[in-house]
C-alpha cells in the first residue's frame, strides 16, 4: 500500500485527561479510502494504529453561502459547483422544523416571520449533511 500524509496534529503532552483529536482528509478520494494513526512519542519513538476502512462520498457543496447574516427579512443561499437538488431545513432553538425546501444554485427565504434568535440550517444530499448557523435579528 502507499500512504499518504493526510494530516499532522501536535500532541498536548502528557495528560491525566481524555484529550481528542480530529482532522479532515480534503483530498480524500470518492470511493473507500484506508486510514491509519501514527504517534510518535517526544523521545522519537512511534507506532501504528490498526488500518481503518472509510467509504468516502463526493462532498455535498464545494462551497454554501448564506448572507446576510445576521438576517433580517430575506435569507440567501446559494452554491458554487452544484447541480443537484440540495434539501434544507431550518432548526429553531427549540429544535423545530420552522421551514423545508430544497434548491439547485440559489434560493431566497423571507425571514420577516421568523423569531429573534439563533437558528441552524440542515444541508443534505443522499447521506451527506452538513449544518449553517444563522442569527435573525
Amino acid at each position: 500500500m502507499n500512504w499518504k500524509i493526510a494530516g499532522n496534529i501536535d500532541g498536548a503532552g502528557n495528560s491525566t485527561q481524555v484529550i481528542n483529536y480530529s482532522n479532515t482528509d480534503d483530498n480524500s478520494l470518492k470511493g473507500v479510502s484506508y486510514y491509519r494513526l501514527k504517534q510518535t512519542d517526544f523521545d522519537g519513538e512511534s507506532e501504528y494504529s490498526h488500518i481503518i476502512s472509510a467509504n468516502c462520498k463526493a462532498k455535498l457543496l464545494k462551497e454554501i453561502n448564506i448572507y446576510p447574516n445576521p438576517v433580517t427579512n430575506e435569507l440567501i443561499i446559494e452554491t458554487k459547483g452544484n447541480n443537484e437538488a440540495v434539501n434544507f431545513e431550518i432548526i429553531n432553538p427549540t429544535g423545530v422544523v420552522v421551514y423545508k425546501s430544497s434548491f439547485i444554485e440559489k434560493t431566497t427565504i423571507q425571514t420577516t416571520n421568523l423569531a429573534v434568535g439563533s437558528y441552524i440550517i440542515i444541508f443534505e444530499s443522499g447521506n451527506i449533511f452538513e449544518f449553517k448557523k444563522v442569527i435573525k435579528q
